[in-house]
């Protein structure tokens, strides 16, 4: 990846790369993530666009946020980011986490996102059972620190076969886990349980829209794919196979490709430009 950009958004310094030329890609990373995690997107996709890969508040290289975080904010930062980088439309790349925050930036800043893949996210919000695990998850950080949810969390991350096959992926994820600080994850695991529903947003959104799964996900069941793709209309839905969570690392060839054969024209993405 080029070298570290960083740059003052209200008085917050949020750190970013750019690389290639061309329509802009922005890549908005999971939870509890950062930009690293699209080193083979950036190194393959720069090739025919502009690729941002950036830290959201309180990740990698971001400072964190004063008061409560939520994905509204994030949003919020991210639009401010791409204003100021003089992008006035591109298509938006948000894996798990960074999906919901491109729902809220398609929400509040809708002229901004000209396309979007949505990879390995759902639409709905928590459930009652689910944000109930997200507070015990809480609950038990403090008492223990993060060690063991590290652990535990990356290995739901990825597919049995990537485990057995290619634990460099596993190795790297628990890195660029420890470089966030306890307190922006469970700020953000509180942002995550109160984050708002989206499904009523699908039926409104009329930019090109990619839909990536994998078939062993843990995370986030086939089925919720399926219910964007069937909301969102003329979207398109791509499952890669032997991938877990983490399709865009498990197998990049295969997540590049979706893309590239999504956008690979300037017209596929509503005609964006970085003007």
């Amino acid at each position: 990846m080029d070298r570290v950009m960083r740059i003052k958004i209200d008085g917050l310094t949020m750190a970013y790369n750019v690389s290639g030329v061309g329509a802009p890609l922005t890549l908005i990373h999971g939870f509890p993530l950062n930009k690293i995690m699209w080193r083979p997107q950036v190194s393959s996709l720069s090739r025919r666009f502009r690729v941002v890969a950036l830290d959201l508040p309180g990740f990698g290289e971001s400072e964190a946020p004063p008061g409560p975080c939520s994905m509204d904010r994030f949003a919020d930062y991210v639009g401010a980011l791409l204003r100021q980088l003089r992008i006035h439309s591109s298509v938006v790349v948000g894996h798990s986490m960074g999906g919901y925050v491109t729902f809220r930036l398609y929400a509040r800043h809708r002229s901004l996102v000209g396309g979007m893949v949505l990879a390995n996210t759902r639409a709905e919000a928590d459930s009652p059972e689910g944000k109930q695990g997200r507070l015990a998850t809480i609950e038990r950080i403090k008492r223990e620190g993060l060690t063991s949810y590290i652990s535990e969390s990356a290995e739901k991350l990825v597919s049995p076969a990537t485990m057995a096959r290619r634990p460099e992926i596993l190795r790297t994820l628990r890195d660029i886990m420890k470089a966030a600080s306890e307190h922006s994850i469970v700020s953000t695991l509180h942002a995550l349980a109160e984050r708002p529903d989206s499904t009523p947003l699908l039926s409104e959104i009329t930019v090109p829209t990619l839909v990536i799964t994998g078939a062993q996900d843990q995370i986030i069941p086939f089925d919720s794919a399926g219910r964007m793709h069937s909301s969102i209309r003329g979207s398109q839905l791509v499952t890669i196979q032997s991938t877990g969570h983490m399709s865009n690392l498990e197998d990049p060839e295969a997540f590049n490709r979706a893309v590239l054969q999504s956008f690979r024209r300037p017209s596929s993405a509503s005609g964006i430009s970085d003007r």
